[in-house]
């Protein structure tokens, strides 16, 4: 099934009340030409990447300019365009690596706004991560000191693993999404790049130190 396909098959579920739709092939055609806008003056953008012909507009919200763009190779974006008022800094987007991912933000973001729920909301992963984090720190005062180090790198190997996977399903690149827009996609994320980051420099550091200390024994 294509995206336009499973956008209909999903939409033809949702009420009235829903603050997204399904634009009209004219309406289409007026945002692809807004995008082209807004973006063919800066080739930094990533979007820019792709070829704009194979960029279609899927769903936009009611109120918002948030557009969602189906990508070349099954991604999409949810782009929020500013149409006269032009600013560089108002222009963003947030990429998902499918169809799936980005809608589920667009559902998590109606029933925060329509159904008042909680914005922070721990998925069952989530709080997997949290309670193997509070393991990892507790073994690490706990444990023998022969033991602990084994165990507390086997933790981090693990939690880095389950971030990383989290990271590529959501469509969050470090280097290219700077500004964190996917801070309301992935609750965790700012936590999550913190230990990243130290695992990261343990390991650069750690594993040179290791091997240069075997050497030398």
């Amino acid at each position: 099934m294509d995206n336009n396909a499973f956008i209909k098959s999903c939409f033809e579920s949702y009420d009235e009340n829903f603050t997204w739709y399904i634009p009209d092939e004219d309406e289409k055609k007026s945002i692809k030409e807004e995008l082209i806008k807004e973006t063919e003056k800066n080739p930094h953008l990533h979007i820019n990447k792709y070829q704009v012909e194979e960029i279609v507009p899927l769903v936009k919200h009611k109120v918002r300019n948030d557009i969602m763009f189906s990508l070349p190779g099954g991604e999409c974006v949810i782009a929020h365009l500013v149409y006269e008022n032009l600013n560089a800094d108002d222009l963003h987007f947030v990429f998902f690596s499918n169809c799936q991912s980005a809608l589920k933000y667009i559902h998590k973001q109606y029933r925060i706004e329509f159904l008042g729920e909680n914005e922070f909301v721990l998925s069952s992963k989530d709080k997997t991560e949290i309670v193997l984090f509070s393991l990892q720190f507790l073994l690490s005062f706990m444990l023998p000191q022969n033991l602990r180090g084994i165990v507390v790198v086997g933790f981090g190997i693990i939690l880095y693993a389950m971030i990383l996977y989290d990271w590529k399903e959501s469509g969050f690149n470090i280097i290219r999404d700077r500004k964190l827009e996917h801070s309301k996609v992935i609750p965790l994320l700012r936590y999550q790049i913190a230990y990243i980051a130290i695992i990261t420099i343990m390991l650069i550091v750690g594993i040179p130190l290791s091997i240069i200390s075997g050497l030398n024994v």
